[in-house]
């Protein structure tokens, strides 16, 4: 495959985040069932201050080894005083739906005791989504689970790929693991151009070089 050794300059995105391998068998209908709640569910419109009107597939937090285990992302381009406010708020809907379940817990009391939860996460999360659907602003639902990356600058390999989105882009994986690239492993990300559809999209892919 033909590509171009280009340097990157940083990048702040924002939106929905996962964890996966690619020994995962469930892996594809993971991203996929991502991208779809991505649009389908607002959080793309949702989202203030892009720099343009393109979608980014990101790829981070490689871990190296049995799990080969790493970052999804499904986002778009933000500025990066925006990216610190959409992070704030995020942080801010966590902090408030623990808030609201440590008020629960201290008037249950010695009925909250007995009924200890041994996941520390699993309340927080329900009332996340509680406090989120008592909030009369609609952004604050969007916001709690929208998360904030950075996409570091330096050298990358382009690469243009043209065709159906999910065979054009499948197919450009299947080739680049067999190339022998001295890839960085840090963040890889898909830049989906406008004016494209399914059939006919055009995708600059950018793998992070030494």
């Amino acid at each position: 495959m033909n590509y171009e050794i280009v340097h990157v300059e940083e990048k702040t995105v924002a939106g929905l985040r996962s964890r996966t391998s690619n020994s995962d068998p469930n892996m594809s209908r993971s991203i996929g069932e991502l991208w779809q709640q991505f649009y389908q569910e607002g959080i793309y419109d949702s989202i203030p201050g892009k720099k343009n009107d393109k979608s980014i597939g990101l790829y981070t937090n490689y871990e190296m080894g049995d799990n080969d285990t790493y970052d999804v992302m499904v986002c778009c381009e933000v500025e990066g005083s925006t990216g610190a406010e959409v992070k704030e708020k995020a942080e801010g809907e966590v902090g408030a739906a623990a808030g609201a379940k440590a008020g629960e817990d201290a008037e249950e009391g010695t009925e909250t005791d007995t009924n200890e939860n041994t996941n520390p996460n699993t309340n927080v999360n329900v009332n996340i989504n509680a406090h989120a659907h008592a909030n009369p602003n609609p952004n604050a639902n969007v916001n709690a689970g929208v998360r904030v990356n950075t996409i570091p600058a330096g050298k990358y390999a382009k690469f243009i790929v043209r065709g159906h989105v999910q065979q054009a882009v499948a197919e450009f994986w299947t080739k680049l693991w067999s190339m022998e690239l001295d890839r960085k492993f840090s963040s890889d990300f898909e830049e989906y151009q406008s004016g494209g559809d399914m059939d006919n999209a055009e995708i600059h892919i950018y793998i992070a070089l030494n």
